[in-house]
């Protein structure tokens, strides 16, 4: 798994000023306090076989995650919330598809969004991206 901490701090300099990880949205006993809120969490690696054998190990490493998005519709402008979520969405996709993570042997991609949570007037969406990485040991 790739640290999160330069994600995070790429998120940040982005101008949103609510990121964490997984363990602070998991820590919440409600909706975040701020919105739009970010959450970095990590869904899957996916490996290549191993291409140099007999001891030595050179494998590619795709590291997928999420960054969940919180966002709270505002109450007296009808389309404001559609709005407000595209913007974020678009934000989120220039601060992190081309960027190369420090610890990644290639730039960062985007993998796809989903609804996942529509609460009253709160609205839950993920944008997930993909890292490759190489673990190589000899």
């Amino acid at each position: 798994m790739i640290a999160f901490g330069p994600t995070i701090a790429r998120l940040k300099l982005a101008g949103f000023a609510y990121v964490e990880g997984l363990l602070e949205m998991a820590a919440l006993d409600q909706g975040p306090r701020q919105t739009p809120a970010l959450f970095i969490v990590p869904q899957r690696d996916s490996a290549r076989p191993n291409t140099l054998g007999a001891g030595g190990v050179d494998q590619r490493v795709a590291d997928t995650f999420s960054v969940v998005l919180v966002i709270e519709a505002p109450v007296r402008n009808q389309g404001a919330a559609s709005e407000a979520l595209v913007d974020a969405c678009i934000r989120i996709e220039q601060a992190l598809v081309g960027w190369q993570h420090p610890g990644a042997s290639g730039i960062c991609e985007y993998a796809g969004g989903a609804l996942i949570s529509l609460d009253g007037l709160r609205i839950t969406w993920k944008l997930e991206f993909t890292i490759p990485r190489r673990i190589r040991k000899v």
